[in-house]
């Protein structure tokens, strides 16, 4: 299973001390490259990037996170647009 995540879940496990429990309970975590960017201006959020089962993935097809920022923040569009990038090359390869 892939997981992908925007920046809300993370920060909010790591404030409870509990981040440690995404990473245990799926092993790999891709976040797209603005979540990153936005977890590194917050102060005390920068470890979370120090995770071995986070991954940062740039989205291909920038298009969709112009049409989904209409609604949601950088973040949330690019971890959409990820997801449908991972879920159509998963289509293809079967």
């Amino acid at each position: 299973m892939v997981v992908i995540s925007d920046t809300s879940i993370l920060t909010n496990l790591f404030q409870i001390g509990l981040l440690y429990l995404i990473g245990d309970i799926y092993g790999r975590v891709i976040i797209p490259t603005s979540v990153a960017q936005e977890l590194l201006v917050l102060d005390n959020q920068k470890a979370i990037l120090d995770q071995n089962w986070l991954e940062i993935v740039s989205v291909r097809d920038k298009s969709r996170v112009s049409d989904f920022m209409k609604s949601l923040h950088r973040g949330e569009a690019e971890a959409i647009a990820l997801a449908l990038d991972y879920d159509e090359a998963s289509a293809a390869n079967r």
